[in-house]
């Protein structure tokens, strides 16, 4: 029998147990998450590498990939104009 109680980066859990080879136990856990989550931090990341003056450039047929990955998990399409010298 549990329950657990979480409020944004705190978490709050309680067990108790019966019927161990300790008898009766209550456990208590107490969590605090910090940092940016990695899912977020992950859909940040993949945003720089597709702006079109910081990230990836489509010159070559690597970055190319790379960049039509990105656009499929983040279901984006990014315009990029390539200025050619004459």
């Amino acid at each position: 029998l549990g329950i657990g109680v979480k409020e944004k980066r705190l978490r709050l859990d309680y067990a108790y147990m019966n019927g161990t080879e300790l008898g009766v136990t209550h456990r208590i856990t107490v969590t605090l998450s910090f940092g940016p989550k990695t899912v977020e931090k992950e859909k940040e990341v993949k945003h720089e590498l597709l702006d079109p003056e910081k990230g990836l450039k489509p010159e070559d047929e690597t970055n190319k990939k790379t960049i039509q990955e990105i656009e499929k998990s983040l279901n984006k399409k990014v315009e990029y104009s390539i200025d050619k010298e004459n």
